[in-house]
């Protein structure tokens, strides 16, 4: 491999994952700006979107072929009709984010499940 090619190689594999996270950082902070009746809007605006999109997979495949594919189906329905509900109430009028206390939940959760996996009694 000569020198020019390294150096692009290089540069591609420091460079493009800096880029990415950037890019990613400024999505971030560009979502938090937004005001919680827009975010209230996309996010019953998206989850109606998968809803229908699931719905449309599973007809056209004609069922699950496996277990997998039906929790990985499921799982995905009822996430996006979190998002339905979610949008739909918050659209309304709400003085809070309803997501928020969803993901902090998640992260007690979670917390709590790596603590007993690890043997520290509940």
């Amino acid at each position: 491999m000569d020198a020019g090619l390294a150096t692009i190689a290089g540069l591609l594999l420091i460079g493009l994952p800096i880029a990415l996270l950037t890019s990613i950082v400024r999505g971030w902070r560009h979502w938090r700006a937004v005001p919680l009746v827009q975010k209230n809007h996309t996010r019953a605006g998206v989850g109606a979107f998968v809803l229908i999109a699931l719905a449309l997979y599973v007809l056209r495949g004609g069922g699950f072929s496996s277990s997998t594919e039906l929790y990985c189906v499921a799982c995905g329905a009822a996430f996006a009709g979190l998002w339905v509900v979610v949008g739909i109430t918050g659209s309304q009028g709400a003085r809070y984010d309803p997501m928020s206390i969803f993901w902090w939940s998640v992260a007690g959760i979670g917390s709590l499940a790596l603590l007993s996996l690890k043997g520290l009694p509940l």
